[in-house]
């Protein structure tokens, strides 16, 4: 059956048979253990980056991940993007770098499709990660750097 392009959402069997529909939840809800959740536009306004997701392989699978969903301002109907993070911890916060950089030459892979580069900073309870539109896995990975839980990020 068809399902959307970016494997999260609502998935579609049958695009004749509206009851073949199957919904689940795209974030964490409020059992954990986190009590800030902290999203964050890119400088530019274009993209929203959101915290506490869930991903799951399959809608019907008990199984989920945490992830952060990152959705265009053109439509926030759905995620153009979903992370897994590594340490299966809830990511609490999200803070996208004010200021758009030029992207890196020397990479030829360009994610986002943008004229710029946005980084940005990613926490769960322990680990930091920085980002940017250009690729997928983090440029920094930083855990186990406080002994209480990281609650928000600033640049």
């Amino acid at each position: 059956g068809d399902s959307d392009k970016n494997g999260v959402g609502t998935t579609v069997e049958s695009a004749k048979d509206i009851r073949n529909v199957t919904q689940h939840k795209l974030f964490l809800d409020e059992t954990v253990n986190t009590f800030f959740r902290r999203m964050s536009w890119s400088p530019e306004g274009l993209l929203l980056f959101l915290p506490s997701g869930m991903y799951k392989h399959h809608p019907k699978s008990s199984d989920s991940i945490p992830c952060f969903y990152i959705f265009s301002r053109y439509d926030l109907t759905r995620p153009i993007m979903h992370v897994p993070v590594s340490k299966n911890k809830p990511v609490v916060c999200i803070k996208a770098n004010p200021i758009l950089f030029e992207l890196r030459t020397e990479s030829p892979s360009n994610l986002m499709k943008l004229k710029y580069r946005i980084i940005y900073a990613v926490i769960t309870t322990e680990e930091v990660m920085i980002y940017d539109t250009q690729h997928i896995h983090p440029l920094v990975y930083v855990s186990d750097i406080h002994y209480a839980n990281l609650t928000d990020i600033s640049w």
